[in-house]
This record gives structure tokens, sequence and C-alpha cells, in this order.
């Protein structure tokens, strides 16, 4: 057509209402679009807000639980029981229908947990056009075992030789730690190790005390462990009562000993004492009162004995309950007598008596040195080897049987008038005849000793009525006693010859025992001084 202003296209129309009709063809479909939209939004909201979730899990988490049996739930916000598939598994192993307990919201099972660590996973999976999962695990241990506890040091305790004393104990497992001391707290610290356990200094004075120590794991478990403490960390005291200060005993033979020991712990020291290497018995006495210093103590007597002449050696301890040791030593020498034969005699013997002692072992020919008047190495040696060749037990000890066999004895029959000599082992050696004391001047009767031996003697008056304004007489045919004299022990006693040999076998003498003179030198030179004699009725 001509004439017109614009383009004329086959199919459209220009107008407004042509544009009308073509925006109502596209708006529907978009409405379409929209509703779809929101139903599907719709829909998955609804889907949502039904599907199962995990809310609370117990036992929580890497917790450690004291309890058996072990409770184990889940809370499962819209969880329906018989909807979905769930499954419980601890340590690997699912919880079987008979342990397993479901309600609304909510899945538990009560199982018994040995000690240790334990893993429990939950999984849920619903069913429906849209399936939902709860896919979940965790760690907790069970730990229903109270710690142990041990002490690591010191090795002997529970007595402590200290007053400040560093302490170590091990536990089984990590726990924290309390220790008291008589109910006082003691500061204690963990180990420098990565071992379980705890450290302490104890600081306490010498007794008895308790100590206690607590042990909590982390489950919550306790272990109180108590022990009866012993602190002594000082050694006893001892001291002696009755037993000479002297080095040398010149008139004392025998002691009576009191020892006395002090301790706290008196009554559990241990005694022991022992003379010249030989074990005494000790007597307790009567025991002490505690003093304010709180050492008590304690006493023990023992008695020596006769003690031989020589070097004796005293020791004695005192051991308390920790071992502490307090020793007292003394040595000392018993030199009481100068006359051979009157006392026994060892090692470190000293005076005339050892001289004779040693010229006697030159007799017998098991001595070879001079006469020095000390019991040494060499006499002593020559004393055991006369012990040996007389089948004595004295060893290097001159005992009261060795004088015997060194000796002999002699014996004096009063009424038979004689003289009989013994060797050492009772063997008689040879018989003299002898005249005795008349009535009026008896000769003593008893055990006596040879204790002077003289040569060509000088007679001197005794201090007695029958001898008054007599003068000495010296050696010569007219002496009254002969050639020889042995005296006794006893004052103005003693053997001798006779210059009136008819006298022999009567009772004559002024108590002296008269010899004739070959007599009196025989057995002169068969006796020693220190030669026992005995004298009979």
């Amino acid at each position: 057509m001509s004439g017109s202003t614009g383009t004329y296209m086959v199919g459209s129309d220009p107008t407004e209402g042509g544009r009308r009709k073509r925006r109502r063809l596209w708006v529907w479909p978009l409405l379409a679009v929209v509703v779809l939209g929101i139903a599907a939004a719709a829909f998955f909201i609804v889907q949502g807000s039904r599907a199962v979730a995990l809310d609370a899990i117990s036992p929580p988490p890497d917790s450690v639980i004291d309890t058996r049996p072990v409770s184990i739930s889940c809370e499962l916000s819209r969880f329906v029981p018989g909807k979905g598939v769930l499954t419980l598994t601890v340590d690997g192993k699912a919880v079987s229908g008979a342990d397993l307990v479901t309600r609304e919201g909510l899945v538990k099972a009560d199982l018994t947990l040995a000690d240790g660590p334990h893993t429990v996973a939950l999984a849920y999976e619903s069913g429906g056009v849209l399936s939902h999962r709860v896919d979940q695990s965790w760690k907790f241990s069970v730990d229903t075992a109270a710690p142990t506890v041990s002490v690591g040091s010191p090795a002997w305790f529970p007595s402590l030789t200290a007053r400040n004393t560093d302490m170590t104990f091990t536990f089984s497992e990590p726990a924290t730690a309390t220790l008291t001391l008589d109910g006082a707290q003691v500061a204690v610290h963990a180990l420098d190790s990565a071992a379980p356990g705890a450290k302490a200094t104890v600081v306490a004075d010498e007794g008895e005390h308790v100590l206690a120590l607590t042990a909590t794991d982390k489950a919550g478990n306790v272990t109180t462990q108590k022990w009866d403490l012993v602190v002594d960390y000082q050694a006893p005291q001892l001291s002696t009562e009755g037993l000479p200060d002297a080095e040398v005993w010149k008139k004392q033979t025998s002691a009576a000993v009191t020892l006395t020991v002090s301790d706290f712990f008196a009554d559990q020291v241990k005694v022991a004492a022992d003379l010249d290497g030989q074990p005494l018995t000790l007597q307790e006495q009567s025991a002490a009162a505690v003093t304010q210093t709180t050492q008590g103590k304690k006493a023990f007597g023992f008695e020596t004995g006769t003690l031989a002449e020589g070097t004796h050696s005293l020791d004695v301890s005192a051991t308390d309950p920790a071992g502490h040791v307090t020793t007292l030593k003394r040595e000392f020498l018993v030199d009481t007598s100068s006359t051979f034969g009157a006392r026994p005699l060892k090692s470190g013997a000293e005076g005339e008596d050892v001289k004779q002692l040693q010229r006697i072992l030159k007799l017998k020919g098991v001595y070879q040195g001079d006469p020095t008047g000390t019991l040494d190495d060499d006499t002593a040696t020559a004393v055991a080897a006369f012990n040996s060749q007389n089948g004595l037990t004295g060893g290097e000890v001159v005992t009261v049987e060795t004088l015997k066999y060194l000796l002999g004895y002699i014996r004096i029959d009063v009424s038979e008038r004689k003289l009989y000599l013994y060797s050492g082992d009772g063997q008689l050696v040879k018989t003299y005849g002898v005249a005795v004391g008349m009535p009026a001047h008896p000769t003593p009767i008893g055990t006596f000793r040879i204790i002077t031996k003289q040569k060509n003697p000088v007679w001197n008056p005794p201090d007695s009525a029958w001898a008054a304004g007599m003068g000495p007489i010296p050696p010569g045919p007219g002496n009254p006693l002969g050639t020889r004299w042995m005296g006794l022990n006893s004052p103005g006693i003693g053997m001798h010859g006779t210059p009136a040999p008819s006298s022999i076998g009567t009772a004559a003498s002024h108590g002296c025992i008269r010899m004739k003179i070959p007599d009196a030198e025989d057995l002169f030179d068969r006796v020693f001084v220190g030669t026992p004699v005995q004298i009979v009725a």
C-alpha cells in the first residue's frame, strides 16, 4: 500500500492491543515456573523438618568414667523407632537388638565394658524419596580400678635414717597425689620422669610417725595408703659402770659390769658383747624411764668371771632399728700376782710369774729364749705347743689345767708323815718321809703353793715365843733348814731339810715339813715356784 509511514510485516500487530497479546503469551509459563519452585521449596522444607538429627551423646567424647555397666545414649531429634536403618557399634561390633533400647528421640544401650579405651559409632539412614543420614563416632575410656601406689625410694623405707628424706612414689596410672605426715600436709610434686608418680621431701623428728598418701586418677578412683614410719637418724649411746678405767688391773681380777644404751628406740636396740672373742651372756636390767630428751635407756649386766693374768679385750656393739651401730672397745691388762701358778696366764701378762713360766717351758723343751717377763708371741707359741703335747685345750693360754701339767702337785699326809709328789697328769712320781708339826705347833691343813725356793738359806727366828732370844743362823751344818728351803704361802711354813734326820716320821717341828737333807735337795730340783701343795690331816 502506497502512502504508508512505516514498514508493514505480515503477522505483526503494531497496535497496543497487539502488544498486550504478546505479553500474555510469556507470563503464564513464568508463573508456572514460580509455582513449581515454591512447591519444591515447600517440599524440601517439610522433608528437612522431618529429618533425624543427633543432639547429644553420652559418655561425652574423650571422657573417663568409673562405673560399670556403661550407659551409652544418643539423643536423636525426630527419631521414630522402626523408621529408617539404625546401627550402634562399640569397638567395631554392632550392639545386638537385645541390648539396644530405642524409643522416640533416644537410642540407648547399657553394656559391661572392660577398663580401657573404647570407640562408639552411630549410623542412621532414613528411607523415602529423600534419604537422610546420621554418622557419628567418638571415644571414651572406662576406668573402674583405683591406682596402685608403691614407694620408689628410699630403699630402706619405712625406716628413715635422716631427718630430711627425699621420697618418690610411683603410680600404676596418671593420678594426682596428696601426702600427709601425722595429719599435716606435705608438699608433693610430679616426678621428673614420664612415669606417673610423685616426689616429696619428708621432714620428721626421731620417733614413730604415720605417713599417708592419697592418689586420685582421672576417673575419680581413689587409693589411700598408710605406712607406720620409723625415723631414726642418731646412733645409740653406750656407757659402762663397774668396769675399771685403769689400763692395768693391779688388784681386781673380775668385774660385774652394767652396760647402758641410750636411744629413742632403746627397747629395739640389739646389744652384743664379747670378752676375748667369746660372747658374753647379757642379763637385761630394769629399763629406765624416757628422759626429757626423748631418749630411752636400757641396761644390761654381765660378769667377767675371774680373769687370767694378761691382756683382755672387751668389745660391745649396739645396733638400732635403722642400722646405726655404736661400738665400745676396752683393752686392759690384769696383773695382780707375781707368783707363778697362782693365776692363769695369757698373752700380754708381765712379771716374775711369766719369767718362771718361761723357765719351766724351757725345761720342758718348748721354749728357746731367755726369761723376759712378758708373755709375748714366742712364749704364747711355746704354751700352745705344750698344751698340744699334753692333749690340753688351752691353746696359747696358760689355763688351770696347763698349770697343773706344768707344775704337778705335792700332797702331804700329816697322819702318815708322808710327802707325795705327783706329775701333772696325776701320776705318782716319788714318796718322801717327813716330820710334821708337834701338837703345840701343828702343820696347817689346806691348799697352798710354793712361793719361794732358796739354796743354803739363812735361818731367821720367827716372831714366836719359842724363838725368843734366838738370832739368825747362817748356812752350814747347824742350820735348822738344812741346805734347801721351799717356802709356802702360809707365814713361816715351808718344806726344808733338817740336821736331825731322826725326827723324820714324827710330829716334832714348829709347823714346817722336815725332810732328810738329800730328800729335800732331790725335791727342790723337781718342783717350781707355784707348785700346789695340798696338806691333809
